[in-house]
């Protein structure tokens, strides 16, 4: 039982004058701050030491309160309890003296609900039961204040489970013997007083089978937006099976970083926030023998029907540089989101908010929409920002384009660097021999703050200066493609055949055997020894499969693939002569 504070009385003094208008009596403490809930005690005594014997009578207490062993004729009386209803609560005594003076005391004071505390045990995910073992878990309400009791509801229930209140009366639990596995989500609610909610969380609660479970299997699935991964499980056994699912090097309170579900037998597909770091989850389930079973899986990045061309659609990361002069950006002109998407400032004389200035030495990372493929010629191009639209001789910012497929490693494509001076800022970089694709886009400015104006005929250097200590560096406005990126992948469910209109690789999706026709390439040149080199690599640029292959006469190859596991890949055809070929493909 949590332990009452008790207020002294105030010190009596004689009275002087015995007349019935000297007669007072008054609360010797507030009861407290004026929370529902919060144990108070306080004394009504008389102000001055009465000539006569006191005889009390309580008219009436709030709901929660009471006298503590009064006996008539005692000099004071003693309220203690706590509030069980907010708002403005009355407390009426009458004190009467032998010599027939009379007084009632009718103390008022408002109450409110309040909580400084949260439901524990903290985590929503609460430790796995068994079906036909014995469950406890304990629950409480940590408080700044001191309260005789907690009432605790449950919304939600767990089969052979019940809830029950602690022996303290401020705390409960909730035990039995569970029967039905599942997951089972539940809301908890701690009450103090008659109907103050002080705190309430929702849990998860997952039992697992008593009976032998074969492992689960999980495949990572294209994704339908950028901004979640989908998954498929297997599920083997003919019961369903409860499983739980955690992100794991994930950026802390960036996203929900644990679920929990039933799958049951057969295919169950979900799917898990995307993060900027690696999307990769932990799954687990209890065997049903002796052991908690776990199996780690990374995530593919790339859209089950990406776009013909990629942008820029997420801001990881920046950090802006100064002005030449050594002063911060303003941060109303540098808004790292204007860079998604399409070009949109267009090198127009007043386009704030649609480009993000870097300042010297700043910086962006941004992820792409989807993958971005390697193919003949330029790949990537970054758009740069320069109202009137002027060319690099009188304006020559500068910046190095960097790429990584996880955006962790980095790969440099260079420094946007025009052909002439005469030529406009924007630049065009290709991945060839250094990517095969990518995911994130580095910018990091490289203007030399004291660079001179170029001569716009001849280029030479002039003596003027290209920037004023106003400059801020290099202005983003978007990142592209340079091209087509390849035939869309299709959906889920979707068939393609060979009567498809240029199509080089079907079915697509496929399950077992995938069908190359390279006479439908025209870009493809085949040599005269028919020797092609086929390969196929993962979402993350893994190798699953290399081949050298002598093309056939009726320019097919078939290879088999239903090893591999459910996916998107990226398969490569390079020639003797040196020319390449990507395409993708889902595997079912």
């Amino acid at each position: 039982m949590l332990a009452a504070f008790a207020l002294a009385c105030l010190p009596l003094a004689t009275i002087h004058a015995q007349t019935c208008d000297d007669f007072t009596i008054q609360l010797s403490s507030n009861l407290g701050s004026g929370l529902v809930g919060e144990i108070g005690s306080a004394q009504v005594c008389p102000p001055t030491a009465p000539g006569s014997t006191i005889h009390y009578t309580v008219v009436s207490l709030p709901d929660g309160y009471t006298t503590d062993n009064y006996e008539d004729g005692h000099e004071c009386i003693t309220i203690h309890g706590a509030a069980q209803q907010a708002g403005v609560l009355h407390f009426i005594i009458t004190a009467k003296t032998d010599d027939g003076c009379q007084k009632t005391l009718d103390y008022t004071k408002t109450f409110q609900c309040l909580s400084s505390g949260s439901i524990t045990p903290a985590s929503t995910m609460l430790p796995n039961a068994i079906s036909g073992k014995f469950y406890n878990q304990d629950f409480g309400l940590p408080l700044s204040y001191t309260v005789a009791a907690i009432k605790y509801e449950m919304d939600g229930s767990v089969p052979g489970l019940t809830l029950q209140s602690g022996s303290n009366e401020t705390s409960a639990f909730l035990s039995g013997i569970p029967t039905t596995p599942g997951v089972y989500k539940f809301t908890m609610r701690a009450i103090v007083g008659n109907n103050c909610i002080a705190s309430e969380k929702e849990y998860t609660l997952m039992v697992g089978n008593s009976e032998s479970v074969k492992s689960l299997i999980i495949y990572q699935l294209c994704n339908r937006t950028n901004y979640v991964r989908n998954w498929q499980i297997h599920n083997p056994n003919n019961f369903a099976v409860p499983m739980k699912w955690e992100l794991l090097f994930y950026t802390e309170n960036a996203v929900a970083s644990v679920g929990a579900f039933t799958a049951e037998p057969g295919d169950t597909y979900f799917e898990t926030p995307s993060t900027a770091n690696p999307n990769t989850i932990q799954i687990s389930w209890y065997d049903g023998v002796s052991a908690q079973q776990t199996i780690e899986k990374s995530s593919f990045v790339g859209l089950c029907n990406p776009p013909t061309c990629v942008f820029a659609s997420n801001v990881v990361k920046y950090t802006l540089g100064l002005k030449k002069n050594g002063e911060n950006l303003s941060v109303a002109e540098n808004f790292a989101t204007a860079t998604l998407g399409e070009p949109d400032a267009n090198d127009a004389p007043n386009a704030v908010g649609k480009y993000l200035t870097l300042g010297y030495t700043g910086f962006v990372i941004v992820q792409l929409s989807s993958v971005l493929i390697d193919q003949p010629g330029n790949d990537l191009i970054i758009y740069e920002y320069s109202a009137g639209n002027p060319s690099f001789a009188s304006y020559p910012e500068r910046a190095e384009v960097f790429v990584s497929q996880d955006g962790l490693e980095w790969v440099s494509l260079g420094i946007t660097n025009p052909p002439t001076c005469q030529s406009k800022l924007d630049h065009a970089f290709d991945m060839s021999g250094k990517l095969d694709w990518c995911r994130y886009v580095r910018v990091l400015d490289k203007t030399d703050r004291h660079a001179k104006v170029l001569d716009p005929v001849t280029c030479a250097v002039t003596s003027a200066w290209a920037f004023d200590d106003e400059s801020d560096g290099f202005d983003l406005d978007a990142i592209t493609c340079a091209q087509d990126n390849g035939d869309p992948v299709l959906g889920i469910g979707e068939e393609q055949t060979a009567s498809g209109k240029n199509t080089v690789v079907y079915p697509n999706p496929v399950r077992d055997q995938l069908t190359v026709d390279l006479s439908r390439d025209q870009s493809i040149a085949i040599p005269a020894d028919h020797a092609i080199e086929i390969s196929i690599s993962d979402m993350r640029g893994n190798d699953v499969h290399r081949t050298l292959y002598a093309r056939q006469g009726d320019g097919i190859v078939t290879l088999e693939v239903s090893d591999l596991n459910t996916g998107i890949y990226i398969l490569k055809v390079r020639t003797g002569s040196n020319s390449t070929g990507f395409y993708k493909f889902m595997k079912h």
